[in-house]
């Protein structure tokens, strides 16, 4: 809940872009998937987050949700008409990698 906090404040005060990247191309968005933190993630993408960014590997938070199974995740991204169709550099789409890790709920 405190990183919500401070990522609002930091929103509002536009102190930080939104799709600011690290290292590896990622975004806030992508932590917020893979950590699971959904007031953070609806935070992101209604604050205009690009649903669709991806880092170096080509992976966006699509990617990230359906490898973990994250499945409140998956549908908040496809309501922000995230593209679950998009391919990474080793050519897998989001619901490939659901299928490799097990995560038959994901579909």
């Amino acid at each position: 809940m405190g990183n919500t906090i401070m990522a609002r404040t930091l929103l509002e005060s536009r102190v930080v872009w939104v799709d600011e990247e690290d290292s590896k191309g990622r975004t806030a968005l992508h932590y917020a998937v893979q950590h699971n933190n959904a007031e953070l993630t609806s935070l992101l993408l209604a604050n205009g987050a690009n649903v669709d960014a991806v880092d170096y590997a080509g992976s966006s938070a699509a990617h990230f949700a359906c490898k973990h199974g994250i499945i409140d995740a998956v549908n908040l991204l496809a309501y922000y008409k995230a593209d679950l169709c998009a391919v990474d550099k080793s050519g897998k789409t989001p619901f490939d990698l659901a299928c490799e890790h097990g995560r038959a709920k994901v579909r």
